[in-house]
């Protein structure tokens, strides 16, 4: 699905958070206060059908030269057992992705919710990680977010939430998908995210087949 409506990629919203509009002459536009005015950047937006997909390592390896940038320490005598680790005082970079991946859930939650999909959404990111962890993820997000996309990448997270957040826009892709997939089946149907949920619903008609089994969930 984005690969064929690759163009529009770069008019969904949340892309367009991350790295602003781009108008015809190739400059970015940034909003500040009531207004807006028009800043050019070194890099522009280059997210389309022929993105690659990133791997958890690919993930860490952008995510730490985001950090970098940001000059965000990890190994930091402030940080007790955030990360995990046992008696480890650093926070791994692992933890960081885990908590933003938390984040762009929470962001997709509150999109309009897919046909007959009910309003409830994910416990809050807040709930699961420590202060310190979110506050590293809430600074890192969008950096990392238009990190990707100016490199033309997305990572399984964009896989799902942009398919959504496609769909939810653009009724006519819908509507092609329900013509080519008449009957959808869902295997390991225990695992399914609030998002992955909704990509259910907005691929279904009227002929759905899930296998699951409540007692492997992995969101008991």
């Amino acid at each position: 699905v984005l690969r064929k409506f690759g163009a529009e990629l770069g008019e969904l919203p949340s892309v367009r958070n991350c790295v602003g509009a781009t108008n015809a002459s190739g400059a970015t536009i940034v909003q500040e206060g009531d207004g807006g005015r028009e800043r050019r950047t070194a890099t522009q937006l280059s997210l389309d059908g022929s993105f690659t997909i990133l791997d958890q390592s690919d993930q860490l390896r952008l995510l730490k030269e985001v950090l970098k940038d940001m000059n965000v320490e990890l190994k930091s005598p402030e940080a007790s057992s955030w990360g995990g680790g046992g008696a480890s005082k650093d926070i791994r970079p692992i933890t960081v992705l885990n908590a933003i991946s938390l984040l762009n859930a929470e962001d997709a939650a509150k999109m309009t919710t897919a046909p007959n999909g009910g309003g409830d959404g994910e416990e809050d990111a807040s709930s699961k990680v420590g202060k310190k962890v979110l506050k590293i993820a809430i600074e890192a997000r969008l950096p990392f977010q238009r990190a990707k996309y100016v490199r033309n990448s997305i990572d399984f997270d964009d896989l799902v939430l942009l398919t959504r957040e496609l769909l939810l826009r653009r009724p006519e892709a819908r509507e092609a998908l329900h013509r080519r997939w008449r009957h959808v089946l869902v295997d390991e149907f225990q695992d399914t995210s609030r998002a992955q949920l909704d990509l259910v619903r907005l691929w279904t008609t009227d002929s759905l087949f899930v296998v699951g089994d409540g007692d492997q969930s992995i969101y008991r």
